[in-house]
């Protein structure tokens, strides 16, 4: 059946939940582009287990923007190897993380790796990476 079409007897959230777990099957078949590649390679270079860096820092190392880190974290396909984790909002709020906002479960590897966290629930300033755009070269 097309997407859209329910099969008999399954209601409208089944139907989307089918069509989301298909969706996310295909992008996990994808091959990642150049830049998202660049992403996960400046990602794992330059931030160490216990601190992190944003998406606005990453996006100016690459010369792009932080929307286009966030959609490479979203899709990243080879994480844990790839810590997608790591990367969290500029103000140090924890942004997206599998496929979803305020997702616990980012908050708690983070903490398991030592990063530091203010009563605000924001990442510590201290557990920022600063990233240069000359550390680009070749990634």
């Amino acid at each position: 059946m097309g997407k859209g079409k329910e099969h008999v007897g399954e209601g409208e959230a089944a139907t989307k939940a089918r069509e989301k777990a298909s969706d996310k099957a295909r992008e996990k078949a994808r091959v990642p582009t150049a830049f998202e590649m660049r992403v996960y390679a400046l990602l794992r270079k330059r931030v160490p287990r216990g601190r992190v860096t944003s998406y606005a820092a990453l996006a100016k190392a690459l010369g792009s923007s932080a929307r286009a880190v966030g959609g490479a974290m979203r899709r990243n396909p080879f994480a844990p190897h790839v810590p997608c984790h790591r990367c969290v909002c500029a103000d140090g709020s924890l942004g997206g993380f599998n496929g979803r906002m305020r997702n616990p479960k980012k908050e708690r590897m983070l903490r398991a790796e030592g990063v530091r966290f203010e009563k605000s629930g924001t990442v510590e300033a201290g557990c920022f990476v600063t990233l240069d755009a000359d550390e680009v070269d070749g990634t």
